[in-house]
């Protein structure tokens, strides 16, 4: 999709949009492998960086003579879905630091 006026430093409203649009890219990933979804994953799980990988092999694919151009921004929503559902696995492993843990507020 292409939003007029979106070419700028910042475009406003289109960061919210556009984490929409990775949240439905990685429901719709998910729907798709099931069992075999990274949502599950552990934040240190070895499975990432080669998902990871085959997602940026996928935009390359796209900037290739003979790829599909026209796909390039849906590769690229693809591979920031990955990046967000690993980020979240990382900041969901994490233990809260409280009070008790830490000595400090």
């Amino acid at each position: 999709m292409i939003y007029p006026g979106t070419r700028t430093a910042y475009a406003g409203h289109r960061p919210v949009l556009l984490m929409a649009e990775v949240h439905q890219a990685r429901s719709a990933a998910h729907d798709k492998h099931g069992d075999n979804s990274i949502e599950a994953l552990a934040a240190d799980s070895p499975r990432w960086l080669p998902v990871l990988v085959e997602e940026v092999g996928e935009i390359a694919n796209t900037l290739t003579y003979d790829g599909p151009g026209d796909n390039t921004r849906a590769e690229l929503i693809d591979a920031i879905a990955v990046l967000t559902a690993w980020l979240d696995a990382i900041d969901t492993a994490r233990k809260p630091r409280t009070l008790a843990t830490t000595g400090r507020n």
